[in-house]
């Protein structure tokens, strides 16, 4: 097997900017704790779940000096797309 770098060397090397690492099991867990921390460390966003991650990249679509919404308007939009799947 190759040497393949570790997901920390990546994050140090700035090869990634966004992580969503969703967990099920033990050691899963485990790991995410690691890479939690070198996000942090490198200053990389990162999101746990699915929805955290759609939040995010709905936030970063919008213009923020065009679009002010409140929590409330936000929630409802997200509602509105998940009920016409």
């Amino acid at each position: 097997m190759k040497d393949v770098p570790h997901i920390q060397d990546r994050l140090k090397n700035g090869e990634y900017s966004y992580i969503v690492n969703t967990t099920s099991c033990y050691q899963g867990i485990k790991d995410s704790k690691l890479i939690c921390r070198s996000a942090l460390q490198y200053k990389v966003h990162y999101d746990t779940t699915v929805n955290g991650a759609f939040a995010t990249v709905m936030a970063l679509n919008e213009n923020p000096i065009k679009n002010i919404e409140t929590l409330q308007e936000i929630h409802k939009k997200i509602q509105l797309f998940y009920t016409k799947k």
